[in-house]
């Protein structure tokens, strides 16, 4: 069993969107999610990380968290593949500079709409997870 996890902002730039705006960004993710991997659940969090000036900012996010059991591993990274994809067309949608994915079985991997994906340890970031 492996679990994929998308981290879904409750901002736009610097500034937080409504709930409803918030809650309409977890359903979509939860049914590409579920489409996916066929099935998805969401937690609220706390979240922080230093911006690209180097500012801390602390928000609310979404855990989107798939459990995948019985696909083979081509066809996992087919899914991951797309659910990458997915994180960088919302860094558009959503005016982030990046999204974070997270698998059990890989470096958690930010998402940029324009650049190369990087492993989390690759940029200064920070995240606490602290249950809503």
């Amino acid at each position: 069993m492996h679990t994929i996890t998308c981290f879904v902002p409750s901002t736009t730039r610097d500034r937080t969107i409504s709930q409803s705006q918030f809650e309409n960004r977890i359903r979509e993710t939860l049914i590409v999610m579920a489409d996916q991997f066929g099935g998805a659940f969401s937690q609220e969090s706390m979240g922080s990380y230093l911006d690209q000036t180097g500012r801390l900012i602390i928000e609310k996010v979404a855990l989107c968290q798939s459990y995948v059991i019985g696909l083979d591993s081509a066809a996992i990274e087919k899914r991951y593949a797309h659910m990458l994809e997915y994180a960088r067309k919302k860094v558009i949608d959503w005016q982030q500079e990046s999204i974070l994915i997270a698998a059990d079985d890989r470096e958690p991997a930010l998402v940029f709409a324009n650049q190369i994906d990087r492993p989390i340890a690759d940029k200064r970031l920070e995240l606490a997870l602290i249950p809503a």
